[in-house]
């Protein structure tokens, strides 16, 4: 996984959990959660008041961003655990805004007929 933002916006994730083995979705809640970028001046992670993880592109760059959370679930044996999970790095490419500074103005015209 990989993210690509231009320097205007931003993206906003949700924690989840993922078997290992089935990859089947885990029903979990997540506590203490923490998103960070190991490269602040290009994009910022945070942790919104609704409990997601928001990217927001600062400047054209690249770095990596990853969260934490203490996910409380039950596992695959029917018990329940409480971890603290760290995600895996994801690399962020921040780009410029690509914008129209100039336009020209055209005709197209069909192909000739009979008069």
């Amino acid at each position: 996984m990989s993210l690509s933002l231009a320097t205007n916006q931003k993206v906003v994730g949700q924690f989840g959990l993922v078997d290992q083995v089935t990859s089947a979705s885990v029903t979990a809640t997540f506590t203490n959660q923490s998103a960070t970028s190991d490269n602040p001046a290009v994009a910022t992670a945070s942790i919104d008041n609704n409990g997601n993880v928001v990217v927001t592109a600062v400047a054209v760059g690249t770095c990596n961003v990853s969260g934490s959370a203490l996910a409380a679930y039950t596992d695959s044996t029917g018990a329940a655990q409480s971890q603290q999970l760290t995600t895996a790095l994801i690399p962020v490419t921040i780009v410029a805004v690509v914008v129209a500074d100039q336009v020209n103005l055209v005709i197209s015209f069909g192909n000739p007929v009979a008069q």
